[in-house]
């Protein structure tokens, strides 16, 4: 039972996945022509954020693969912490992608005010609309297809970051547009044309640069089995005996980053149910716990053993 669930998340997972490799190719590809065409270094670095996510999420399928076929003897490396390795690796991706925005842009600023940066008199105003058109499009696209396949599983961290990510790139692209075209056709700003991109980014970045730190910092306590909170689990385990007698629980692991909650138990149970009827129940299981422990992500396992060893 607990294999099929696994199963049939995995399946629509990859399903997402793959889609957001094709469009994720089609942006990066998108971005790099045009940057051929422009010349305009906002257009190459939204280029590489596209390359960035496609490569990450080629990676996301490949742990998605292995976690199928592997586990290990003990918590975090087991099946179930397959997804905060893969936060991980995404937090550092997104964390290079952004000091490469700050170093572009805050270079281009150097360069305008030193002197030496020779601006473009051409105007691609045509250019730059179908360009951005076509990557909002195509992050409204890669966000819409990760959240439906999200909710069909009933949350899944990997596509969750994804949306964020996708969510990021298209900002990027927008206020990159935004700002080319209002420094090339607003007269008082018309000295300013040639930077004007950059200076959006770097705000753009800042924001955006405490996500990413804080997610790896959440992932790397997780990793290293720095949050576990006893007296807490203690608490569950009355609360499933009480509340929940059919079911004999034989390990119970909790923690807390602070952001999001993990409840992780194993259970077994006398009573003869239907795969229907043992679902419904587990429903139950996990909508009273999220009740309780709000926002918490639970994790039911239907075996006796310990969660260390699965």
């Amino acid at each position: 039972m607990l294999e099929y669930l696994w199963m049939n998340k995995t399946v629509y997972e990859n399903r997402a996945l793959y889609l957001g490799v094709l469009i994720n190719l089609f942006s990066g590809g998108l971005g790099f022509a045009f940057y051929f065409m422009t010349k305009f270094t906002s257009l190459l670095l939204d280029g590489l954020v596209s390359a960035i996510l496609c490569f990450s999420t080629i990676t996301s399928l490949i742990v998605l693969h292995y976690s199928r076929k592997k586990s290990s003897d003990k918590y975090p490396l087991g099946r179930y912490a397959i997804e905060n390795l893969f936060m991980v690796f995404r937090s550092l991706m997104l964390l290079v992608t952004i000091v490469f925005t700050l170093y572009e842009g805050t270079s281009t600023i150097v360069s305008f005010y030193s002197g030496s940066l020779i601006g473009s008199e051409e105007n691609y105003t045509i250019e730059l609309v179908i360009y951005g058109i076509s990557m909002i499009v195509s992050c409204f696209a890669i966000t819409f297809i990760y959240s439906h396949y999200s909710k069909k599983v009933g949350g899944s961290m990997i596509l969750s970051l994804e949306i964020k990510a996708s969510i990021y790139d298209g900002l990027v692209t927008l206020f990159a547009i935004s700002s080319l075209l209002i420094f090339s056709h607003v007269s008082f700003l018309a000295f300013l044309k040639d930077i004007g991109d950059a200076i959006t980014t770097i705000i753009l970045s800042l924001i955006y640069l405490v996500s990413p730190i804080k997610e790896l910092i959440s992932q790397f306590k997780i990793l290293t089995d720095k949050r576990r909170d006893e007296a807490t689990e203690e608490e569950i385990y009355e609360f499933m005996k009480k509340t929940f007698p059919k079911f004999v629980v034989h390990d119970i692991y909790y923690s807390d980053s602070g952001q999001l909650q993990s409840i992780y138990i194993s259970m077994t149970t006398d009573c003869e149910f239907t795969n229907k009827a043992l679902q419904k129940e587990f429903s139950k299981i996990q909508k009273s716990l999220k009740k309780a422990y709000p926002p918490c992500k639970v994790y039911l396992l239907y075996t006796d053993k310990p969660i260390h060893a699965l």
